[in-house]
């Protein structure tokens, strides 16, 4: 049973997007093994992609956040809850009652402002910024 890891989270995730990043430089300035209306395919699909690693990212750092506090949650939802959870367990609370639901940093920030104490929240740290409003309109795409 894996144990709940921020910082390894943060990592692979920043690995992935750093292997993105190289793979669209390399094949947007690839003069003869792409074509042009190709590379435009690739990198639709590519924006898809990267959507969905983000997606994996943000579910997995508010699973790990739930796993490592639970007692917001417990008392948001009414519910005595172990105080170590596993993993399948923090997922499958949130899962049911429609938490993984979210289409943008609004509905991050206010879903862990209500399950996650101050002291486990890294959301609280988001700022309405140019940054926050390229992430809703890059990962809005897949959900229209």
């Amino acid at each position: 049973m894996r144990k709940a890891d921020l910082i390894k989270n943060h990592n692979e995730f920043e690995d992935d997007l750093d292997w993105y990043i190289d793979f669209v430089d390399r094949m947007l300035t690839a003069q003869r093994v792409v074509r042009y209306y190709d590379k435009l395919e690739i990198l639709e699909s590519l924006v898809i992609r990267i959507c969905a690693i983000w997606e994996a990212f943000i579910e997995g750092e508010i699973i790990d956040c739930l796993n490592i506090d639970c007692s917001a949650c417990q008392e948001e939802l009414h519910l005595r809850l172990p105080k170590h959870m596993t993993r399948d367990l923090c997922e499958a609370i949130l899962v049911g009652v429609g938490y993984l639901n979210l289409r943008n940093i609004d509905d991050i920030k206010r879903l862990a402002k209500r399950i996650f104490p101050d002291g486990v929240n890294p959301f609280r740290l988001i700022r309405a910024n140019p940054t926050a409003r390229r992430i809703n309109e890059f990962v809005i795409i897949p959900w229209r």
